[in-house]
């Protein structure tokens, strides 16, 4: 057994690492910012720095992209040429580290699941609106990846056949409608300006066009929400991810739009809730490197 885990989530702009001595939570966290390294090798020399390395630590590493055993990281269009592919994976190994992949919704379910909104669930899903969209599905307790690790791509759900383009290189794809980026968009389409999602959301009360893209975006990620409820019938959705924070402008458009939609009466109660935890993937990557031959 390790005695020293370490979390890492990498996203689109920021990588954040914590480290857990016990298992059960952050005792210590650091931010980098991706742009600043060439790649992930050239980060683990900037990590390694600040944090021993231990050949008795274990890492659990959270990705925006689709992971196979737990150990390959295949599509990732969030993510730099550089830091693609086997990139992440070949710095890990090549660092003689004890580690696993995880796509970062998954990680972030988990999380949810052990320290969070999710506690005594076990079937949820945790919806990471972010940059992209993410689903975390949680079926029996255990992190449902499917037949090769590929499941769970909510965002890349069609939802417009001639819509918007996508990262993925597809068209209409949820995620382009709702998702902190998706909103930006909206709001572009109405104003010509380009503001963050953050200050989108901020303007909503004294700006009719925030007002209407904030509106829309709830709208697209209701009729989303109402296809999981309809397929897995989770105990609860929960929200997490910087455009999480306000859920509660978007929570009446989600349900709005996602009750016409429930095909059975009993699931149309489904609690939709935010995240506890301020850093979800990074409690479920301490989860998966306290226990992971168990998810």
């Amino acid at each position: 057994m390790s005695d020293l885990f370490v979390s890492v989530d990498i996203g689109g702009t920021t990588i954040q690492a914590a480290i857990s001595r016990s298992g059960t939570g952050i005792d210590q966290m650091f931010d980098f910012q991706l742009k600043s390294y060439e790649n992930p090798v050239s980060w683990l020399q900037d990590f390694f720095e600040v944090i021993p390395h231990s050949s008795d630590s274990f890492w659990a590493v959270a990705v925006p992209g689709s992971v196979k055993e737990r150990r390959y990281l295949l599509e990732t269009p969030n993510l730099p040429d550089a830091w693609s592919g086997p990139a992440i994976p070949d710095a890990l190994a090549g660092a003689d580290l004890n580690w696993v992949l995880e796509n970062d919704a998954n990680a972030a379910a988990l999380g949810e699941a052990e320290f969070g909104s999710g506690r005594g669930a076990n079937h949820l899903v945790c919806l990471t609106l972010g940059t992209g969209l993410g689903a975390g599905i949680i079926i029996d307790g255990n992190i449902y990846r499917g037949a090769s690790g590929a499941a769970g791509e909510f965002g890349h759900l069609q939802i417009e056949p001639d819509g918007r383009t996508c990262g993925c290189g597809s068209r209409g794809c949820l995620e382009t409608y709702a998702s902190a980026s998706g909103l930006m968009e909206t709001y572009y389409e109405l104003t010509g300006n380009r503001p963050s999602a953050r200050e989108i959301m901020d303007r909503v009360e004294e700006d009719e066009l925030a007002a209407r893209a904030a509106r829309r975006t709830g709208l697209y990620l209701g009729r989303g929400v109402a296809q999981l409820i309809n397929l897995l019938e989770p105990e609860k959705i929960i929200f997490a991810g910087g455009l999480s924070g306000s859920l509660d402008i978007l929570l009446p458009h989600i349900r709005e739009a996602a009750g016409p939609l429930l095909f059975a009466r009993r699931t149309k109660n489904t609690p939709l809730v935010q995240s506890e935890l301020e850093f979800p993937a990074l409690h479920g990557g301490i989860a998966l490197a306290n226990s992971s031959a168990t998810y």
